[in-house]
């Protein structure tokens, strides 16, 4: 499988993978639940803003893992 690949090559960033899962999951499950009593719109809507808040702590969490520039 890709990930097992991925995992061998040594391409996975564990560190950035576990705020992810702990926050995608939770969503997962809830989501499944909410499936059956919710209206699609709602789902769709709510999976947008799910990404979106995602986008911003990863990128947040990328820039703050960047090296420090030299003291010239």
């Amino acid at each position: 499988s890709g990930f097992v690949g991925y995992y061998r090559r040594r391409l996975i960033d564990f560190g950035l993978a576990r705020p992810f899962l702990g926050i995608a999951i939770p969503i997962t499950i809830l989501g499944a639940i909410a499936a059956n009593h919710v209206p699609e719109s709602v789902l769709i809507g709510a999976y947008a803003t799910l990404v979106s808040v995602l986008a911003v702590f990863l990128s947040q969490y990328w820039w703050l893992s960047l090296p420090s520039p030299a003291p010239q």
